[in-house]
């Protein structure tokens, strides 16, 4: 088996992010009532994307879903990341307490568009300092 490079996973994980994002966009279109699985698809893709940059800057991470985490560690490594700490926070609620029913679920149509418009914002910053 071929090991992989730094090169190979960073684009890994971008390509992941971007399948969850279409994912998002697919469920958007939809006439059914899968907003909060389209929300969850958004934290994911955002997920990915951080976790692309700091391979791409050979920085460890724990595994874990935590945005906040993650954010903190590319603030670290790229001050810019703070920019967007406000748009990366805003879609931490949809991380994947959303999938079980314990947690308050029915987002609205309205807001996962939002997400979804915030997701792409934030993928096209992060794929600006990404040079692979």
């Amino acid at each position: 088996m071929t090991q992989k490079t730094t090169k190979d996973i960073v684009w890994g994980w971008l390509e992941k992010g971007a399948q969850d994002l279409k994912s998002a966009e697919i469920l958007l279109k939809s006439n059914e009532n899968v907003m909060d699985v389209a929300c969850y698809h958004c934290h994911q893709a955002v997920e990915k994307y951080l976790k692309g940059f700091l391979v791409f800057k050979k920085i460890s991470f724990s595994k874990t879903h935590d945005l906040d985490y993650l954010l903190g560690l590319c603030v670290k490594e790229e001050l810019a990341f703070s920019k967007i700490q406000k748009e990366i926070q805003s879609l931490s609620q949809y991380d994947s307490s959303i999938r079980y029913p314990e947690e308050e679920t029915g987002h609205s149509l309205e807001e996962a568009i939002l997400a979804h418009t915030t997701t792409e914002n934030i993928l096209k910053f992060i794929r600006a300092l990404i040079s692979v």
